[in-house]
């Protein structure tokens, strides 16, 4: 590879002609198959100057090695390759660039490829990268010391996401250079050598990433927690220096110093909410219970000392604490509020703490009210659409005011309603000033942070909520503060749920929101429209918002359209459902605002993540993709989708809106938005659901499913066509029918749902979906049209159903919707179906045998009528029945499964009836907050105990939900998951699979009142009764034999079933 070439050409990157910079990315392109590219770049970053070619030259090396590792990774046939040869050198080449490079921004690169080697190729290619990073930080050369530290951080890194034996690996690190590390930081400190605070931000940032979801032994041993917490008080009572200070805010928190502070507080937090706190501790952090109990006893108490003096002296303004070190400060008090020993060092200075952190933190400073005025996208991200685990101050604030009160409620209830009545009272006679603005809001937010405890039944302070709105909130609807006007709305949001006593209070509620919605401030707007989304739950809203329905409608879907935000969709969705009536007039320009903001919306998510970054970008990927964009697509999308099952009694005006969203629809599959097409498959059930037929455009966008189906990452999304695909039959049967091509399509997507790819997916669903369609098919298609493919789905769901039950009982249930294939076979064409069953020996016996055998597991409505449907079809049928059907068999299938499955039919149906009902007269909207709020409220603190969190609760530390705990104990939760599986199937098993697939399994075999089968209008009874009329008259032997031996309480249940079929109509 030509250097100086090379080095032309990073010098024409960053020519103002954009054509030579063109010409010279193409022929980067075009280098980076060549061989020998990787360490001739090096060769120019090794240069003595650092010019800006020498930086471009490490971006490009950094973008082409990624590019190569992960192309051969996903073995792509035509990606960048790089030799073996080339990639060994390449690795020595970047450890010594690492010691040699001093330029920041070109050091910034090398690490970055460091990343990416250390993810691609340890520890099965780099086995010696241990080795490596020990005899660096061993080394007494203070650059060797860096490079080390520099490979320990990032071997940290990729430490993180390792599982087993390559996390395992990290104890020969640990072991070999960690106290090193450890004297390494103290020395710097000792010595006060700030220019190598960098070494020490490193290395704590190892540590760091080595705890985050394990503490691994040797680590909570005392020899080495000691030393470390030791290290890491030092860092956070460490004095900034003049300089530091001397900085500007923003520039200061960038300091190596600052970052320390950070890094330090987040590791305790993270050691004391994750390992060390008992009652925190979930089912699968046993191995925990002992470190935690010592953690809390002997190293808690001396952090909290440390924390309380360093909070003081920022609360005195002689300390100045970096602020996501105080977040991660906050955060480590908020765990010690749940402990009772650590709570009663903080419990004397909660008032304190109340009064001079929690309660600035959670007033606006300069910074958010120059925000909300001049960047209101940024405002909301940081304090509207916010969420509990936000790294932000009055985030953590906010939860640890949350957690004491609702925890330690007999030590902090009285002081804290006491401050806030207080502080809200005297704002409230202050002049008006930005300075009572801001107390007022800071103790409005207060409210907003207990108001979950505060809607509690039983709670002293719920009945004068409804006074408190009108003394203390509704006047700040016409505040000159915008930030205040969006805390009313906030509040109203909150708590418009109480029990008002008068009902004029709720209107004046309403018609302050309904002002601030149309507010010259974009964030009042948001909250408006939120609080607006719950008010609606009052008939007396409802009623009133008729007259203005389409002037709010069409506000609402400004906001939308203005800041893109996925929070909206709740209160759109809820408007067109609640004013469905009233937006019909409007149907057409309100849905083609809808489609025409989707549209845009949709494609500029395409055009970001197609985009190509330059041979030199220095951004990530992900960067190219815009989630907020795509989430308020979504929401568009959602709102569509329940306009029209809203206008579900209008299905001619609903037909009409085709034509309008068959755009939206189409080119969502044309681009492949994969992540929206949940959105977009229900958006055209509930089309089909409204219209009840399939319209010429609906068949166009069928074809277009197909290929989304069987383009990339459409088979994750296989049960939700298939859920589409039984819409299609349902109301399109008469089109296949006359359709042999459109008939083939579902064939082939039966087929489809056979092949080996479905039936080895994890998720059940989509194995089960795939043999509905398969059933509906043959209950709606005549036979004459089915018979050429009857066999061969015989066979292939024989095959199944071998395979199904070979596995004994560990996924019993799928072998139901398998079995009701041949079932519905039989009622499409009995004669041929059992001709292939018969074909092979014992075949018809083993399915008859299981078809008595799974009776009881055909729970639903459809699965009894099925059964029932297709057993009286052969038992009625003229043809010739094999050898088998007769006698005892004949009996079996009559008493053990016809007139049980009758039997249970009515009650079956009675269930579905009362599921419907209710699926109309219930609220939809219930939030889990709403459900919060029902609890009881008491004086009993909460307990603390180890063990004391109900079984099956999350872990709440860290990353939240089943991954963290899976990941916090992941070996004895594996092992816990394979006992129980195991014991209850007699056998090993997978037991994420088979646990996880139960779960699936036991929901879709259940009545859903949201479902349409083909057998929905069939009066089986009457079915039952013309069956047996035909037996009786033309098969009087057959007859016989199924009434053999029956019982008087089999002939109360025949009686019952005629008397059934006589009192409805057939």
């Amino acid at each position: 590879m030509d250097i100086n070439a090379l080095h032309s050409c990073f010098a024409a990157t960053l020519s103002p002609d954009p054509n030579i910079r063109k010409k010279a990315e193409d022929d980067l392109r075009e280098a980076e198959r060549a061989p020998g590219l990787l360490n001739a770049c090096m060769n120019i970053v090794f240069e003595e100057q650092a010019s800006s070619v020498h930086k471009a030259a490490a971006i490009y090396m950094k973008n082409v090695l990624h590019k190569a590792l992960t192309d051969e990774y996903v073995e792509k046939a035509s990606g960048t390759r790089i030799s073996t040869e080339e990639k060994e050198l390449f690795k020595k080449q970047v450890i010594e660039a690492l010691i040699k490079v001093t330029n920041p921004q070109i050091h910034r690169q090398i690490v970055r490829m460091l990343n990416i080697l250390i993810t691609f190729e340890y520890p099965s290619l780099w086995p010696e990268l241990p080795d490596i990073i020990i005899s660096l930080i061993r080394s007494h050369d203070i650059a060797h010391i860096r490079a080390g530290a520099a490979c320990l951080a990032e071997f940290g890194r990729a430490y993180t996401w390792r599982s087993g034996n390559q996390r395992r690996s990290a104890e020969v690190v640990i072991t070999g250079c960690f106290d090193n590390a450890l004297a390494i930081c103290n020395l710097i400190l000792d010595q006060n050598q700030t220019e190598h605070w960098n070494i020490i931000r490193d290395i704590l940032k190892a540590y760091k990433f080595i705890v985050i979801y394990e503490l691994p032994e040797l680590l909570q041993k005392d020899e080495s927690m000691i030393p470390w917490v030791t290290l890491f008080l030092k860092i956070t009572a460490y004095p900034i220096p003049q300089e530091v200070m001397d900085l500007s805010e923003d520039n200061r928190v960038g300091t190596e110093l600052a970052k320390c502070k950070k890094r330090t507080a987040f590791i305790l937090c993270r050691i004391f909410e994750r390992y060390g706190a008992p009652s925190l501790l979930s089912q699968y952090q046993s191995d925990y219970k002992s470190f935690a109990k010592h953690f809390l006893a002997g190293f808690a108490p001396q952090i909290i000392e440390t924390y309380l003096r360093e909070i003081e002296g920022w609360v005195n303004k002689s300390v100045w604490i970096p602020p996501k070190c105080m977040y991660y400060i906050v955060r480590f008090l908020e765990v010690a509020a749940c402990e009772s020993s650590s709570w009663k060092l903080l419990q004397p200075h909660y008032e304190g703490i109340l009064a001079r952190v929690i309660y600035p933190l959670l007033c606006p400073d300069d910074d958010d009210i120059e925000i909300f005025e001049t960047n209101p996208e940024e405002y909301i991200n940081r304090r509207v659409e916010i969420f509990e685990d936000s790294p932000t101050l009055d985030i953590a604030a906010s939860r640890f005011l949350k957690t004491a009160f609702s925890k330690r409620r007999r030590s902090t209830f009285q002081s804290t309603v006491q401050f806030i009545d207080l502080t809200v009272t005297e704002a409230d006679s202050m002049e008006e000033s930005d300075e009572k603005y801001r107390r007022k809001d800071g103790a409005l937010r207060m409210v907003s942070a207990i108001s979950l405890e505060i809607l509690k039944k039983g709670n002293p302070l719920l009945p004068g909520m409804e006074n408190f709105l009108v003394s203390h909130v509704f006047d700040e609807f016409r505040s000159e503060f915008g930030i205040l006007r969006a805390r009313a709305c906030e509040l109203v949001r909150i708590f418009c749920r109480i029990e008002f006593h008068d009902m004029n209070n709720l209107i004046v509620a309403y018609n302050n929101v309904l002002q601030c919605l149309f507010d010259p401030e974009i964030v009042v707007q948001i909250d408006a429209c939120n609080a607006l989304e719950r008010l609606m739950n009052y008939p007396e809203i409802i009623e009133a918002l008729k007259p203005k329905v389409p002037e709010v409608m069409q506000q609402i879907l400004k906001v939308s359209h203005e800041l893109e935000m996925d929070s909206l969709g709740l209160t759109m969705d809820k408007f067109v459902e609640t004013f469905a009536a009233d937006l019909a007039p409007f149907a057409n320009s309100l849905t083609s605002q809808l489609v025409d903001q989707y549209l845009e919306l949709i494609e500029a998510v395409s055009t970001n993540s197609n985009a190509e970054p330059g041979v030199l970008n220095d951004t990530d990927g992900d960067d190219y993709f815009d989630h907020d964009k795509l989430g308020a697509a979504m929401s568009l999308l959602n709102t569509t989708s329940t306009f029209f099952l809203s206008l579900e009694n209008s299905p001619d005006l609903v037909a009409s809106l085709l034509g309008i969203v068959y755009p939206a629809i189409s080119r969502s599959f044309e681009l492949c938005l994969i992540e929206i097409y949940t959105e977009v498959i229900d958006l055209m059930t509930y089309a089909i659901y409204s219209i009840k037929r399939i319209p010429p455009l609906m068949w166009n966008l069928f074809d277009k499913c197909l290929v989304a189906l069987m383009n990339d990452g459409g088979i994750d999304f296989y049960a939700e066509f298939c859920n589409l695909f039984i819409l299609y039959l349902m109301h399109g049967s008469d089109d296949i029918k006359s359709n042999p091509e459109l008939l083939d399509k579902f064939v082939g997507i039966v087929n489809f749902g056979f092949q080996d790819e479905i039936q080895n997916e994890v998720v059940l669903e989509d194995k089960i979906m795939g043999l509905v369609v398969a059933q509906t098919m043959m209950l709606l298609i005549p036979s004459s049209l089915l018979d050429r493919y009857i066999p061969d789905l015989v066979e292939k769901t024989m095959v199944l159903l071998e395979k199904d039950e070979a596995k004994r009982n560990k996924s019993q249930r799928q072998s139901i919707p398998i079995i009701e294939v041949i079932l519905a076979c039989l009622c499409c064409d009995m004669e041929l179906t059992l001709r292939v069953l018969d074909s092979k020996p014992d075949r018809l016996s083993f399915c008859l045998q299981l078809i008595i055998q799974h009776r009881p597991q055909f729970s639903r409505v459809y699965d009894k009528k099925l059964y029932c449907t297709a057993l009286l079809n052969v038992l009625s049928n003229t043809a010739e029945l094999p050898p088998i059907l007769s006698g005892h068999m004949n009996s079996m299938l009559f008493q053990q499964g016809i007139l049980k499955c009758l039997e249970s039919l009515p009650e079956a149906e009675a269930n579905l009836k009362k599921m419907k009902d209710e699926m109309l007269t219930s609220d939809y909207y219930v939030t889990n907050e709403d459900d919060l709020a029902e609890d009881i409220w008491d004086d009993v603190e909460d307990e603390d105990e180890e063990g004391s969190r109900k079984e099956g609760a999350l872990d709440p530390s860290g990353a939240e939900g089943i991954e963290s705990q899976v990941a916090a104990g992941s070996e004895e939760y594996m092992n816990f998951l394979s006992s129980e599986v195991s014991r209850i199937t007699g056998e090993s098993a997978d037991p994420l699979v088979d646990i996880l697939d139960d779960d699936d399994d036991d929901a879709i075999l259940q009545d859903n009142p949201h479902d349409e089968t083909p057998l929905d209008n069939q009066n089986t009874y009457a079915l039952f009764t013309n069956a047996m009329a035909v037996i009786e008259s033309q098969f009087p032997e057959r007859y016989s034999e199924i009434l053999w031996n029956l019982s008087a309480e089999q002939g109360e249940v025949i009686k019952g079933i005629v008397a059934r079929a006589n009192a409805s109509p057939v």
